[in-house]
């Protein structure tokens, strides 16, 4: 697909129509995968030439920050430190565009997340951060499998366990009512690569990715490649620009991952914000205005969408769908030979930007973010680890525990499941049974996918002063 955007750095006066509902705010979920702009024919109009932009925006080249497993820092010091730069909504070249702050994606992994620890995120934490623009990130359950230890590296049960759970669990405990489309591997171990999309994940991201810096056809999505910037390697080059190119090209996609940004005023912060002073001045909204700053799972999800979206012009209007099963996204359409006379409004939820017989249209998200998970599970007990006695017979799908210090290293947990009066059946494997210390710990006790559900109305768990809550997990069939 060419590119549909403009690369002078000049400011030409253009006609601007901004929809007052257009937020940098997250992707909400939509109910429609069509979408339609009408306006009156004038005498003598053509149907105008329609094609999606390859990036959001019409922008040239896409940017986004990855920080990993889950730190509290990313509210109170990451997203802070971005949102002190922006990009606009116009075509690069365009004046007139709405600021955007610069967002990035948390990479989360549950078994730590909204755990009572107070280094850690919350849900309370990661709904605020949606509501700034942030993405939401699969970094598995456990963040287990290790591919340069063979003593830590995971089977395939183990990898597709990882996945299930992580995208069972993501739609209730992360929120947003859906799983995730991005995976960033845990310990960079490409070994989930190949389960990926049996559990919806279209992309994936790893220092030393195999997939080409773009967001295009040419991009390998189940590897991309991230920028390694910890502080330890970080420093080492003291290269405040390490990894970026000079001259980004047309469909360049840029990603820098990081556990965390140190406080203000550390080298560390210091040297972050001497990189996104160079990458927002010289093109963000105070330079050439040619960067998308958005999540990883976004970018993804805008290219995949352009990919397959069925769009249509005609005298008086365009037409855009997408199909079903396809994550949802805005788009952006641009259209050549348009009328000048022609009327356009730009669309609710999105922007019209116009110059001479030409305009991007951006639309308003079309269909649903993210995926359905594997398997739809549901909560049905949330409350102290003991017996419990459900209010109907349920297949009993997992159980997590949270655990909040240490159990020591000779007391065993045990949780048996069944029906009353009934035979138990023990769900704790014997190698899971000392749970040791867990300052902040989901621990999850599964049943499926390994084996089938078990339908049981009668919990009976062991125990313990460093247990803060039990949550039994069913399917909701």
């Amino acid at each position: 697909m060419p590119s549909t955007t403009q690369t002078s750095t000049s400011a030409p006066q253009a006609k601007v129509a901004q929809a007052p509902a257009l937020q940098t705010a997250a992707r909400s979920p939509a109910s429609t995968t069509k979408f339609d702009l009408k306006w009156s024919p004038v005498a003598g109009e053509v149907a105008p030439i329609i094609e999606v932009c390859p990036l959001q925006y019409g922008k040239t080249w896409a940017y986004s920050v990855e920080i990993d497993d889950g730190p509290a820092s990313t509210l109170s010091v990451v997203a802070p430190l971005l949102e002190g730069f922006s990009f606009s909504d116009a075509p690069p070249g365009m004046s007139g565009g709405k600021a955007h702050p610069f967002v990035g994606g948390a990479a989360i992994y549950l078994a730590r997340f909204d755990s009572g620890n107070p280094t850690l995120l919350s849900r309370k934490d990661t709904a605020l951060l949606r509501a700034r623009g942030w993405g939401m990130l699969n970094h598995s359950y456990w963040h287990s499998g290790n591919h340069w230890d063979k003593t830590q590296a995971n089977t395939p049960e183990q990898f597709r366990r990882e996945l299930f759970w992580s995208q069972c669990l993501w739609p209730d405990v992360v929120g947003g009512g859906r799983a995730a489309t991005h995976f960033v591997y845990p310990n960079g171990d490409p070994g989930y690569g190949k389960y990926l999309s049996e559990f919806g994940l279209a992309s994936a991201s790893r220092v030393g990715g195999a997939s080409p810096h773009r967001a295009d056809g040419s991009a390998v999505w189940g590897d991309l490649d991230r920028n390694y910037l910890d502080e330890g390697v970080w420093s080492q080059s003291n290269n405040a620009l390490a990894g970026l190119s000079e001259s980004p090209k047309a469909g360049d996609f840029t990603i820098d991952f990081t556990h965390g940004i140190e406080a203000p005023g550390s080298i560390n912060y210091k040297r972050w914000q001497t990189r996104l002073e160079h990458i927002a001045g010289k093109w963000g909204a105070k330079g050439e205005d040619s960067l998308w700053c958005a999540p990883t799972d976004a970018v993804v999800d805008y290219a995949r969408a352009a990919a397959v979206a069925r769009v249509s012009a005609k005298v008086g209007g365009v037409h855009v769908e997408l199909p079903p099963d396809v994550p949802g996204s805005a788009l952006t359409l641009h259209l050549r030979g348009l009328d000048k006379r022609a009327h356009l409004v730009a669309p609710v939820g999105g922007a019209l930007f116009r110059q001479g017989d030409q305009a991007w249209i951006t639309t308003p998200v079309l269909g649903q973010v993210g995926v359905k998970p594997p398997a739809k599970l549901k909560c049905v007990w949330r409350g102290p680890v003991g017996d419990v006695t459900l209010d109907a017979l349920h297949k009993i799908a997992g159980v997590r525990v949270l655990q909040q210090g240490d159990a020591g290293t000779q007391w065993k947990m045990s949780i048996q499941v069944g029906s009353e009066g009934g035979p138990l059946t023990e769900i704790v494997a014997p190698d899971k049974a000392v749970l040791g210390q867990g300052w902040g710990t989901w621990q999850l006790f599964p049943i499926v996918p390994d084996r089938q559900a078990i339908t049981a109305q009668s919990i009976h768990a062991t125990p313990n002063k460093v247990f803060a809550q039990m949550e039994v997990w069913v399917l909701d069939e």
